[in-house]
């Protein structure tokens, strides 16, 4: 698509999400756009970035106009990498990318699985596992957060409400990273094409642990998601089911990973309000809305509009990709009095966007909140004094719409 813009106003020709400075933190050049330029075309992306509250919170709602379709496809594929996806993933969609009618169908299955009484019984699970990881390195006064807590925990929580076994999360972890990375990098056609063959991996593996619930049902929710064609009682078709369980993994570890990272990296910034919920963590329930809001993981994510539409007086002509910054939406002066600042008793943090609002509002917003609390508590009450590490720097992730570390060395008193 090729955009025609008029207004020069409606341009901000130097945005680039993709620069060192941005991935750094991006909330500065958010908060110049919001104030200048609150909607406007990139011809580097050839897209529309929305960065006010307001406009975002309204594009959500409206389905109509804002299409799912390709939200989360951030890079385009070569003609090959594409030809080969069709052919092995064919016509199925992921909730995540689907409109009516396909979305109530597929979100109706997966509901099943992340009703709030399911969430609430996997808190002591929940414990176990983040108890027993840091149980590997607590008397060893250092680690690297992310390798050995925050990717593990919540990927060891889906395996177990898949029903994939825990041995297994390293390979399925190989897979999603392809995935991802296909998704959101601009990558020569040869890694395009390396990529969705492990995604073709990743698919049959997937299929093959389905047809295994057709033999021997569980309790977990891969055997939600078995079509009725194959002894269940799904409504979707197996292409659907093994390419939602999919998404639904990957959605599961990646962004509770990142936002697990970045809390902590916020508390370690903000001594006094870290040694506030050290001593009293029943402040943590509310304290992790604002660290969902001041720095998610999930920056934005894409539409496609429908129709031409109007937001902050600027027109967004039909068939225009569309990327809704819910990193900027929650710094928005006009939602969030004094945005920039990190306060844990914030009265209207649970406003932010960062599950997204509307019908696509995140489905595992529940198990991830819970996740976030218990993690936090649990290094907070069992690492005294856990502090950044002096012999190691974080690394941060280079994503377009992901924000988070792929390390984040820590050390502590050892008792």
């Amino acid at each position: 698509m090729t955009a025609h813009v008029n207004s020069p106003a409606a341009v901000c020709p130097h945005f680039n999400p993709m620069a060192p400075a941005h991935q750094r933190n991006p909330y500065p050049n958010y908060a110049e756009a919001r104030r200048d330029t609150p909607v406007f075309y990139s011809e580097a992306y050839d897209m529309w970035f929305v960065t006010r509250y307001a406009d975002v919170a309204a594009a959500l709602k409206q389905t109509h106009i804002f299409s799912s379709s390709g939200s989360v496809q951030g890079a385009e594929l070569s003609p090959v990498a594409q030809a080969l996806l069709q052919k092995n993933i064919g016509s199925a969609t992921i909730m995540v990318e689907s409109d009516e009618p396909n979305h109530t169908r597929i979100r109706s299955v997966l509901n099943k699985a992340f009703t709030p009484q399911r969430i609430f019984k996997l808190e002591p699970a929940i414990r176990e596992i983040a108890n027993s990881l840091i149980d590997a390195f607590s008397a060893d006064g250092h680690a690297d957060l992310v390798p050995q807590f925050a990717l593990p925990l919540p990927g060891l929580v889906i395996c177990d409400l898949f029903g994939i076994p825990r041995e297994d999360l390293p390979q399925v972890k190989r897979w999603a990273d392809d995935w991802v990375t296909l998704l959101s990098v601009a990558l020569p056609e040869e890694q395009q094409v390396a990529c969705v063959q492990s995604m073709v991996a990743f698919q049959n593996y997937l299929r093959d642990q389905l047809l295994q619930r057709q033999q021997n049902p569980r309790e977990d929710l891969l055997t939600v998601m078995l079509p009725v064609e194959y002894g269940g009682t799904a409504n979707l078709s197996m292409e659907e089911a093994f390419y939602n369980a999919m998404s639904a993994m990957v959605a599961g570890y990646e962004t509770t990973t990142n936002l697990i990272a970045n809390a902590v990296t916020m508390l370690f910034k903000h001594p006094e309000q870290y040694q506030q919920l050290r001593e009293n963590p029943a402040m943590l329930q509310h304290a992790v809305e604002e660290l969902l809001r001041i720095d998610t993981s999930i920056q934005g994510l894409f539409r496609t509009t429908t129709q031409e539409v109007t937001l902050s007086d600027v027109t967004i002509p039909a068939n225009a990709r569309v990327f809704l910054l819910y990193g900027s939406a929650n710094h928005d002066p006009a939602q969030f009095p004094n945005p920039e600042r990190f306060d844990i008793q914030r009265p209207n943090a649970r406003e932010h966007l960062t599950f997204a609002r509307g019908i696509h509002v995140c489905i595992g917003q529940a198990l991830a909140r819970l996740e976030i609390r218990v993690a936090l508590e649990l290094l907070l009450q069992r690492l005294p004094n856990l502090r950044p590490a002096t012999s190691a720097q974080p690394q941060q992730l280079e994503h377009i719409f992901l924000r988070g570390y792929t390390s984040l060395p820590i050390e502590w008193d050892q008792a």
